[in-house]
């Protein structure tokens, strides 16, 4: 069975629908100046401020090449601008270029070295690259500078977890949730320490929790499912995956998910149209390919 996981994103504001409508305009006037004009956008008297607000834009709505290009024409203006490099390289490692990121959070932190945000992302990108005592290090400087730091306490247990610490990892969700309360990652990731240690009923209730603040989130959606499929509540799975496909229909983690608690269920018609949905999505997946083909043995075994 696939593993339960969250990915972890750094905490951005959400927008509301005014802030969004300001900066669709923005964007759609710069763009077509740039056309109109055919001229580029460093040439145009445009604030700073300006395309860093646009590359938050697109990076809070996970389009990160977009965002690294309006990062790059602030950097085009004042090319040490900490805020641009930091997001950059955010966008950067969201891209898979971990590397690139991390020399981009260094330049940051060589002109500023008590940045935590700064401190955290580069942690979170050497995490990512499963450095995790260099990660640690990190985490613990950004709780030296700021102790009340969520997101490094929160980052600290997931260390923890992927060390299959799941008490210490716990521990550290609590110090998080002491601080605040509603904070969606550390309930989720509470819930995933649990599911580590078995404990089913428990990661049920922190996913409840996640989903009491954001009831469309997919990893608390996905992740209630595969506890209630621990507990062996393979419709109640069911139903929770079903509800985390009418946000993302296409989304093969819950896919598979749902395919392997209808065959837990002995369902193996109903998995099977799952895995050919899978296979339209992703036709060499490989989880996919194996599973089907199982059942088309056992099929022929008892024909």
């Amino acid at each position: 069975m696939p593993e339960s996981k969250i990915i972890f994103k750094e905490k951005i504001p959400i927008l509301s629908s005014s802030e969004k409508l300001e900066i669709d305009n923005k964007i759609n006037q710069i763009e077509k100046l740039t056309k109109d004009l055919r001229i580029s956008f460093p040439q145009l008297s445009i604030p700073i401020d300006e395309f860093i607000m646009i590359g938050n834009y697109f990076l809070i709505i996970e389009n990160f090449s977009k965002a690294i290009e309006y990062y790059d024409h602030a950097l085009n203006i004042d090319s040490e601008n900490g805020i641009a490099l930091n997001n950059k390289g955010t966008a950067l490692s969201n891209l898979g270029f971990k590397s690139k990121a991390i020399n981009l959070f260094d330049t940051v932190l060589a002109k500023n070295p008590k940045n935590v945000f700064t401190l955290i992302n580069k942690g979170m990108a050497y995490y990512s690259l499963r450095d995790y005592d260099k990660a640690l290090i990190l985490f613990d400087l950004a709780l030296e500078i700021q102790s009340d730091s969520v997101n490094a306490i929160v980052n600290k247990g997931r260390i923890y977890y992927s060390k299959d610490k799941f008490d210490d990892a716990i521990e550290f969700y609590d110090k998080a949730l002491q601080l605040e309360s509603t904070n969606i990652f550390a309930l989720i990731n509470k819930g995933l320490a649990y599911s580590g240690k078995k404990q089913f009923n428990d990661a049920i209730d922190c996913y409840r929790k996640a989903l009491r603040v954001d009831p469309n989130n997919l990893s608390a959606l996905i992740n209630l499912g595969h506890a209630n499929s621990g507990e062996h509540y393979y419709k109640i799975a069911i139903k929770w995956y079903d509800k985390a496909l009418e946000i993302a229909p296409n989304n093969v983690e819950a896919l598979i998910y749902k395919a392997v608690s209808l065959l837990l269920d002995n369902n193996k018609k109903k998995a099977t149209g799952v895995l050919n949905k899978i296979l339209n999505i992703e036709p060499t997946n490989t989880f996919a390919l194996e599973t089907k083909q199982k059942i088309e043995e056992v099929k022929e075994e008892n024909n």
